[in-house]
């Protein structure tokens, strides 16, 4: 269970990189470690449940189709989070493509109609930016092995944290 606690602070990094790779003033000092703290949560989160691989292969494939993969901080952190990929595929993890593939889907679907609901107005707008489609996916897999669901909750429970302190928020 302690690939949670990783999730966790994988979702609230990934949330504090994400807006500060928006700020117009940045630094390499601060992007680089942001890239490589967050990528590396994630990456442990899936060494220490290898189950998870899948799922988040497939979301971090499904991110970059939909071009979420944009500024050096995000670079860096698929790369370590591949990097560490390979690693656990030497240690003997596989992938479950049908999982990788429903993520994939789910991750893609999910960015681009976030990206719908900037242009949408009331309840329309809640429902496009809130990004349920991979936590279904993942609540639709539980049935087979829970940790798609836990995993799912601890991230987003951690960006959502980030999203709410307004320590993020660019300045």
């Amino acid at each position: 269970m302690i690939y949670l606690i990783f999730a966790f602070i994988a979702g609230f990094l990934t949330k504090v990189a994400d807006d500060y790779s928006e700020r117009k003033k940045k630094s390499l000092f601060f992007s680089i470690p942001m890239g490589l703290l967050y990528g590396t949560a994630i990456g442990i989160s899936g060494l220490l449940n290898t189950k998870l691989i899948s799922q988040i292969g497939g979301i971090v494939i499904g991110n970059t189709l939909a071009l979420k993969i944009d500024r050096l901080e995000h670079f860096i952190a698929v790369g370590v989070v591949l990097a560490l990929t390979v690693y656990a595929g030497y240690n003997g993890a596989t992938v479950d493509v049908a999982i990788l593939v429903a993520f994939l889907i789910a991750a893609f679907a999910d960015e681009k109609l976030h990206d719908l609901g900037g242009t949408a107005t009331g309840n329309r707008k809640t429902v496009l930016e809130a990004r349920l489609i991979t936590p279904i996916t993942a609540l639709t897999f539980a049935f087979f092995e829970i940790s798609y669901l836990l995993y799912i909750v601890a991230f987003d429970l951690g960006y959502h944290l980030a999203e709410h302190t307004g320590k993020t928020r660019a300045r």
